[in-house]
């Protein structure tokens, strides 16, 4: 009897089982509406923040569905997301670019790439809150870079702390490709339980 109960329990709706099923398929699916959503390149941002609209919901407890919760946030975040997620996307593309390209240019140039370095570490961390703060607040472009930048320095290990997960997350991916399936959302997901304990102390909603 107690065993048929603990069988019951597992396979149920309310059961682990079904729950982690439910998780797996949320993360592949939201991975995968994130790269259609990314494919013109420069709309990175806003599927980013799209993302973040999904999970901040989630987060919250507040009742979601990921097709038309991450089609809304797309939507609606579009003309704040677009020109920061273009800027950041140049940004670190270039800086990637000029330390492959310096590398090949000798040790002369290590103090060099340690700025490209020191760049990238600091738009990284930056990031951490902007989209975030896209998907729930509307801000002017400066305001957003303004805010997004306090947070980051005023909530230093947070950020640093998920901008750590980002690169552990990138590492394995390399060792393990598949995981490119899960990958973006995955760190979404994680990332937003840490976020989300910062913004709720200054917006209300």
């Amino acid at each position: 009897m107690n065993g048929g109960k603990i069988m019951k329990g597992l396979f149920s709706f309310e059961g682990p089982l079904y729950k982690f099923c439910v998780l797996v398929y949320e993360t592949f699916m939201l991975n995968l509406l994130w790269f259609i959503g990314s494919l013109p390149i420069v709309t990175i941002g806003v599927s980013t923040s799209a993302l973040y609209y999904v999970y901040g919901k989630k987060v919250r407890e507040n009742s979601y569905n990921i097709y038309s919760d991450f089609i809304k946030g797309y939507k609606e975040n579009f003309k704040q997301a677009l020109p920061i997620g273009a800027v950041i996307t140049i940004i670190l593309s270039f800086s990637i670019y000029n330390i492959f390209k310096l590398n090949k240019m000798g040790s002369a140039y290590l103090w060099l790439q340690g700025f490209q370095l020191f760049i990238i570490f600091q738009i990284l961390l930056i990031s951490v809150f902007i989209f975030p703060l896209i998907a729930r607040v509307n801000m002017k472009f400066i305001d957003i870079l303004k805010n997004s930048l306090i947070l980051a320095y005023k909530h230093i290990v947070i950020s640093t702390t998920s901008v750590a997960l980002l690169i552990a997350l990138i590492l394995f991916t390399i060792y393990k490709p598949s995981f490119v399936l899960f990958f973006v959302s995955f760190y979404a997901l994680v990332s937003t339980y840490f976020i989300e304990k910062v913004l709720k102390r200054y917006i209300k909603i």
